[in-house]
């Protein structure tokens, strides 16, 4: 069985902005060591703008797409930075 556990933090939803790559990699991590059997997903301000750098961040197991879901060019754009 695996959890799948969101992480989001309040003040970058919305914002554009994302966490530090050192602070986002260290709070995935405190949250895989709380629990076991986890997939930790990322939101909050997810874009096509950010999403490389994001990918560049080897412990996040997928996203969680807000706003950008709501213009399908935006998220087809995700979606191909996502995997290519």
């Amino acid at each position: 069985i695996w959890i799948l556990i969101a992480y989001e933090p309040v003040w970058a939803i919305g914002s554009g902005l994302i966490p530090k790559p050192l602070e986002l990699f260290q709070t995935i991590n405190f949250i895989k060591k709380k629990v076991k059997n986890n997939k930790v997903l990322y939101g909050g301000s997810v874009n096509s703008k950010n999403i490389d750098q994001l990918n560049s961040i080897n412990n996040i197991d997928g996203y969680l797409i807000g706003g950008a879901s709501q213009d399908s060019k935006k998220f087809i754009d995700i979606i191909k930075k996502t995997y290519n």
